[in-house]
């Protein structure tokens, strides 16, 4: 089943991931991401290895945020204090739009 959350950026171009989505993937504080730009859109999944080309990887901070790289928050016409759509389904699969 597909979930659904929104979040808006703060001035220091960071957005928490919310709490539901970070327990129903098992993510936690200092776990590192990896954000992979597929088209209009981003696709966020734990760090195992290396990311590819467009893609960066993140560290989730004490508070549960993500810091977006500058390039990115660009990239996809991201901007301080917009929302960011996030879908989440229950296979782990998080997708940023």
């Amino acid at each position: 089943m597909e979930k659904y959350s929104s979040k808006s950026i703060d001035e220091t171009r960071k957005m928490v991931l919310p709490l539901e989505l970070r327990g129903e993937i098992g993510l936690k504080d200092g776990d590192t991401v990896v954000l992979q730009k597929i088209r209009n859109m981003v696709v966020m999944y734990p760090s195992k290895e290396n990311p590819s080309e467009n893609s960066y990887l993140l560290t989730i901070d004490q508070l549960g945020r993500l810091e977006f790289p500058a390039e990115l928050m660009q990239d996809m016409g991201w901007e301080i204090k917009g929302w960011i759509a996030i879908y989440y389904a229950d296979d782990g699969t998080v997708i940023l739009k």
